[in-house]
């Protein structure tokens, strides 16, 4: 990205093509002009870096996801932790794809690490550190990294293809607590890549979790074949007699953000400029195509 006057540096440019490949991919589907009016509405309110995805927009997978009694109670609980403390937290589940259905047995959590692990973890990594409130996927990474590609030699081994999914919860800190923000789905993509740097491309499955403090279990995929988001809204639980139905999405998006009792944060600004920006400039370039009135 290029201001007048100003020069973009190559951290920037990088994180503007993120932000610009995430819109194009939203508006690849059937409600494209929806996610326009969506990021027109943020930007409206001055909004960069804080613009939710409507999950309403995005289409529904014929995917299922199925997890195992201790997966969820383990979720319950940091839904509990974070309602609490309104601070976000990072995990990883691990699990199998079972005739294109999502099977989940294991779940880690920044909780279950110990405090001089993340000590030392930005002692040698200050850059990745986020605020106190913010939950930090890097030391999810960081920590679990061999637990990863265990799992996935391990499931391979097997012959079944290995999951793996990186998640935080949502605080209900703003109008938008259960959804997706733009900056979740950028980064989904950026988790991914990490990843799968040391492996083969195909070898292994990838989905994004996210749990509001509402309750809902809610998963994001995204389609590499057509450059797609999808939302998986069929959520199970599975006991040892008995299989119970999971709320996902049940979440009603905000028709307009005035009156909102949102705060930004003290580094917002910077942030906000570079998502604006890009957006902005995104909407620009699609005027004369039917999908915006801008």
């Amino acid at each position: 990205m290029e201001n007048q006057g100003q020069t973009s540096n190559p951290g920037e440019t990088a994180k503007d093509n993120a932000i610009v490949s995430t819109i194009e991919s939203l508006t690849n589907g059937e409600n494209n002009q929806a996610i326009i009016e969506n990021l027109q509405m943020y930007i409206d309110a001055g909004r960069g870096f804080r613009t939710s995805i409507f999950h309403e927009n995005i289409e529904a997978s014929e995917k299922k996801m199925f997890i195992s009694e201790h997966v969820y109670g383990k979720m319950k609980s940091l839904m509990e932790e974070t309602a609490r403390t309104k601070k976000e937290h990072a995990f990883l589940t691990l699990g199998w794809v079972h005739d294109g259905d999502y099977m989940f047995s294991s779940i880690f959590s920044d909780l279950d690490i110990a405090d001089e692990v993340k000590e030392q973890f930005y002692i040698d990594y200050p850059d990745f550190k986020t605020n106190e409130s913010a939950a930090d996927l890097n030391i999810i990474l960081y920590s679990y990294w061999n637990v990863i590609n265990s799992h996935i030699d391990e499931m391979r081994a097997k012959g079944v293809r290995p999951l793996v999914s990186l998640g935080h919860t949502h605080p209900d800190v703003s109008e938008s607590f259960g959804n997706y923000s733009l900056p979740d789905l950028v980064y989904i993509a950026e988790q991914e890549g990490a990843i799968r740097g040391n492996r083969s491309e195909d070898e292994f499955e990838y989905c994004h979790i996210v749990l509001p403090v509402n309750g809902d279990v809610d998963c994001m995929t995204f389609d590499k074949a057509d450059k797609r988001f999808r939302k998986i809204t069929n959520v199970m639980s599975v006991g040892q007699a008995s299989a119970e139905e999971v709320p996902a999405y049940t979440f009603v998006s905000p028709k307009t953000l005035a009156g909102t009792s949102y705060v930004k944060e003290e580094d917002e600004s910077v942030k906000d400029g570079l998502y604006t920006e890009s957006i902005r400039r995104f909407i620009s370039s699609h005027q004369w195509d039917g999908l915006s009135d801008a």
